[in-house]
């Protein structure tokens, strides 16, 4: 049938066409002819690309995914690093190990002043220990939970800083080098591990003894007596 026709059911609904621009041109042989050209259709293309603020869209998800990333970086060392100093400054943490030992490149930590020190007891007790210095070897023979209180009248020969009880003896060994320029030797040292106590107290945990005349058990584990051998 020529003319329009339409058409009574849904199935046959016109369907939409894409947008164009009608164009005429006439030919004296065929008439008036028609013929359709289409408009062209924006899309996101690498001609045409769509752009957020100005920029591709690959390009402004890399620089949002950049920034979540810094600002992630930034908040999470933040944290790491309060938790860290609030652990160095955490006086309770601080009395739980006293820590002198090197942190490399021939550097050690600065010398603690509060704190306890590691002592072996009641491992140690009954136990000698040799100390070697320039001209000879000491030996000291080890009580745990001893104490050689001075004399009456009497005094020690100085009372020192001492992080390990090694040093504390080496400190006795030495100064007996020097015995007959100073006109005093050491027979023996106290040692205690408690060293923000005694520190306090008397300025130091190792004392180096010029007699021992007794021995007074306390049974405590925080501090040893160490007596020259005379062997």
């Amino acid at each position: 049938m020529d003319g329009l026709q339409v058409a009574q059911t849904g199935e046959h609904l016109p369907e939409a066409l894409p947008q164009v621009a009608w164009e005429g041109k006439y030919d004296p042989n065929q008439g008036y002819i028609t013929y359709a050209t289409p408009s062209p259709v924006y899309s996101d293309t690498p001609d045409n690309p769509k752009k957020i603020l100005g920029l591709r869209r690959s390009t402004f998800i890399v620089v949002v995914i950049l920034i979540i990333a810094v600002i992630g970086g930034a908040v999470g060392g933040g944290v790491g690093g309060s938790i860290a100093v609030k652990k160095a400054y955490d006086p309770q943490r601080q009395r739980d190990i006293v820590d002198v030992g090197p942190v490399g490149n021939g550097l050690h930590r600065a010398p603690a002043t509060d704190g306890s020190l590691q002592l072996d007891c009641p491992n140690l007790d009954s136990a000698q220990l040799a100390i070697n210095t320039k001209s000879k070897q000491y030996r000291f023979n080890l009580r745990c939970g001893i104490d050689n209180p001075s004399p009456a009248g009497g005094k020690d020969i100085t009372v020192l800083i001492a992080y390990t009880l090694q040093d504390c003896l080496r400190s006795c060994a030495a100064l007996n080098d020097q015995a007959e320029d100073l006109g005093v030797s050491c027979v023996g040292v106290q040692f205690n591990a408690d060293l923000g106590v005694w520190l306090q107290r008397e300025g130091g945990n190792c004392w180096l003894k010029r007699e021992i005349t007794g021995a007074l058990s306390t049974g405590g584990n925080n501090h040893v007596s160490g007596t020259l051998s005379t062997e």
